[in-house]
């Protein structure tokens, strides 16, 4: 990746993140997850089985339910009118002043305040994959039922109002009986070659485990 910051380097737009979207990571999950998560349930198994469908958008204002023990895949979007095809000036000594030109690259970085992503980062070259494709990575809250106190915060499974995450306060804000702990924060940053960014937040919500 070249990276220029001289003065002779053209101006930068940053990178354009509009949304995160979520889907099943395996279509084995589908009847597990239909049960207890409406968005799940307004697919249909073809839907579920074609990698290219089954995508819910996370809504900007409301976190979006997921299950405990399940992977998920995310993804962000990109806009594709915010790669920019620039003219990167050519080094010192060289013959000429300016090379070919070429797209940006984007770099994906992904963070999350809790659970677990395979790859937490992603990179995009133009002819190599696609932004969404470079953009996805799977994510889950790891549980396991059968340790009596999965998340060792003194509460049993049984009891506890977020049995994956420790919460020793139990707390629950809304009163949904659901606790504070189980609403996880998830982060998509986005960096093109030339130093331009951006970065979107969205939340899911762990309602079943």
């Amino acid at each position: 990746m070249k990276l220029s910051t001289g003065p002779k380097t053209p101006k930068n737009l940053n990178p354009d993140v509009t949304g995160v979207e979520i889907k099943l990571a395996k279509p084995a999950h589908f009847d597990q997850a239909r049960a207890a998560l409406p968005w799940v349930d307004a697919l249909t198994q073809a839907e579920v089985d074609n990698p290219s469908a089954g995508w819910h958008p996370i809504a900007e204002d409301e976190p979006t339910p997921i299950l405990a023990g399940i992977p998920f895949l995310v993804r962000s979007v990109v806009d594709p009118a915010s790669v920019e095809i620039w003219t990167p000036p050519a080094p010192d000594g060289s013959d000429k002043t300016e090379l070919d030109p070429e797209p940006e690259v984007f770099i994906f970085r992904w963070f999350v305040s809790d659970g677990d992503v395979d790859q937490a980062s992603g990179l995009y070259v133009d002819d190599k994959n696609t932004l969404l494709d470079a953009s996805e990575t799977e994510f889950v809250v790891p549980y396991n039922a059968s340790q009596s106190d999965y998340d060792g915060d003194g509460v049993s499974n049984g009891a506890d109002n977020c049995a994956p995450l420790n919460n020793p306060d139990q707390r629950d804000s809304n009163g949904d009986g659901i606790g504070d702990a189980c609403d996880i924060y998830i982060w998509s940053v986005v960096r093109d070659g030339r130093l331009g960014q951006d970065f979107i937040e969205r939340q899911v919500r762990v309602v079943g485990w």
